[in-house]
């Protein structure tokens, strides 16, 4: 029906505007607030029945977010983030440690915990970090930043947008596949961050480096009590080692042909786990991140309904199938990285995944690589490019420190054209 067409094309024009001018217009909404209305008013509107709109969300997706927040909450509230870091942080004999530290052990850890979990975890953490070493803030900041999106390239579960393509693509064994592809390729651009973020802030950290070893110290030897409770650290830590190795052998199994349970049930079980033995339950709950859930949710039935509308059809050409696949993995690149900057990578993904469904087939890995890897690095060109900037910018701003867009850009854009380029040749490469 056109009348179900119109309204459908207004709505989900209405999200999208207020999506790219929220900040420009100073309007208080949330990402996640604006798709629940969206969605909300197609099922007012009567153009979706609640029935549709219940079977056009991916269980899937829901389940392995909710648990995955579970695990990193615990991990979290036992304390055992906080060991890793300060462990780390006791290594450190310079400034350009506490960078090295920060890029490469947050990196890798970005691709087993969502990067926005991190950002939300570790901006406070870099925060006192930075006023004890006397280190500014800013630099630590976008550091966590550029390195959050970076290392949560590796795999399926280290940000929504890769686990979203991981199970809506419908690849065998994502979680092999990812690493196959981009394992290397994220190491090589960790590396590459820390030696790029060391040359920019080389006069700041100069400028800590007189009392550096004494304000260490003085951290070091605090008898601050990072895990109050060793048998929930325990618990925490096999329970969590436990599932992420569940979901590797479960990729194994994939590939020989043997499918038994998927990721979102595995990490169900591990979450279940958590939520049973850990005394602070409420606590674990609590924690839960429930605007990215709703976000997922409402976005499942705004863009199910604009795909069957036909409205996205406009945006079909972008990604045509091209003959040439050096020509067919530069355009997905590219344009998702350039629209990643107008909508944000996650609604982004949303947006061309049911053009993807229909276009390419589970085989074509290399295509949904691309389309994982170069919606990610998006978020390393503006502040606009990733939930995870703006979680930074918002706790941040909280403690009056700001990082304007075009600081942001300055450096994010050498960081994304590098970040492009090794993931582009190597994706190429790779059969």
């Amino acid at each position: 029906m056109f009348i179900d067409y119109l309204l459908t094309l207004i709505i989900f024009l209405f999200a999208y505007s207020l999506i790219v001018f929220r900040n420009i217009l100073k309007i208080n909404l949330p990402i996640w607030a604006i798709m629940l209305l969206a969605s909300v008013a197609l099922i007012a509107l009567n153009v979706v029945t609640p029935q549709q709109a219940y079977l056009s969300v991916n269980y899937n997706v829901i389940v392995f977010l909710f648990s995955m927040f579970v695990i990193g909450a615990a991990l979290k509230l036992s304390g055992i983030l906080n060991y890793i870091i300060k462990l780390l942080i006791s290594k450190s004999s310079k400034p350009e440690h506490i960078l090295w530290f920060i890029v490469l052990g947050i990196g890798l850890m970005s691709g087993i915990l969502m990067n926005d979990t991190l950002a939300l975890i570790g901006t406070p953490i870099i925060l006192e970090l930075s006023r004890k070493l006397n280190i500014k803030p800013k630099i630590l900041l976008l550091a966590l930043a550029y390195t959050v999106t970076t290392g949560s390239v590796l795999t399926p579960i280290g940000n929504p947008q890769n686990l979203l393509i991981a199970i809506e693509s419908g690849i065998k064994a994502p979680f092999i596949t990812f690493l196959y592809y981009l394992t290397l390729p994220t190491i090589i651009n960790l590396f590459l961050l820390y030696y790029i973020l060391k040359r920019f802030f080389k006069k700041e950290l100069d400028e800590t480096r007189m009392d550096f070893k004494h304000r260490l110290e003085i951290i070091t030897k605090a008898n601050e009590t990072v895990i109050e409770d060793r048998y929930v650290a325990k618990i925490t830590l096999i329970v969590s080692l436990l599932t992420f190795l569940g979901i590797i052998i479960a990729d194994i199994l994939q590939i020989f042909g043997i499918e038994y349970l998927n990721i979102s049930w595995i990490s169900l079980i591990g979450a279940t786990l958590l939520i049973v033995l850990y005394p602070s339950r409420r606590e674990l709950i609590t924690e839960v991140d429930w605007g990215i859930l709703i976000l997922f949710t409402s976005m499942f039935v705004l863009m199910g309904t604009v795909y069957n509308e036909g409205i996205l059809n406009i945006f079909s050409t972008l990604i045509k199938n091209y003959n040439m696949q050096i020509t067919q993995i530069t355009n997905v690149a590219l344009t998702s990285i350039l629209l990643s900057q107008i909508l944000s990578n996650v609604p982004m993904t949303f947006l061309y995944l049911p053009i993807f469904t229909h276009t390419f087939s589970s085989l074509q890995a290399k295509v949904w690589i691309t389309l994982a890897w170069s919606s990610t690095i998006a978020g390393n060109l503006t502040l606009l490019g990733a939930a995870s900037n703006l979680i930074i910018v918002e706790l941040a701003e909280k403690m009056n420190i700001k990082i304007s867009y075009f600081e942001f850009f300055k450096y994010g854009f050498i960081i994304t054209l590098i970040n492009f380029i090794i993931l582009f040749l190597f994706t190429l490469i790779l059969p």
